[in-house]
């Protein structure tokens, strides 16, 4: 089950940076076509509000030129105190198309 897709009540709560062509919003929108561009200086990070409690047991994450990915989440009403879920490394593809399932 989708949980963070805009279709099932997702919403971006916070991103480090965006470009205004390219919103955070695209990232849960579900289309292959649209995606987040985050601009300035590494570390980027986007927060995601699930659209409903649940247990998150993967995530698929696509992506360009990601040469690491943290993945933290937090249970609490209000965003605080997050634990580490998933730290990885991801390959370097030469600017193609990286999919990875966390």
């Amino acid at each position: 089950q989708d949980f963070a897709s805009k279709h099932a009540g997702g919403r971006i709560v916070m991103v480090s940076s965006a470009d205004p062509d390219k919103p955070a919003e695209d990232a849960i929108d579900g289309e292959d076509s649209s995606f987040w561009l985050s601009t300035g200086l590494y570390p980027q990070e986007i927060m995601v509000e699930l659209g409903t409690p649940g247990v998150v047991s993967s995530i698929r994450v696509a992506s360009t030129n990601v040469k690491r990915i943290r993945v933290e989440g937090c249970s609490e009403g209000i965003p605080a105190n997050f634990t580490m879920l998933v730290d990885q490394e991801l390959e370097d593809t030469h600017g193609r198309l990286q999919l990875r399932e966390l």
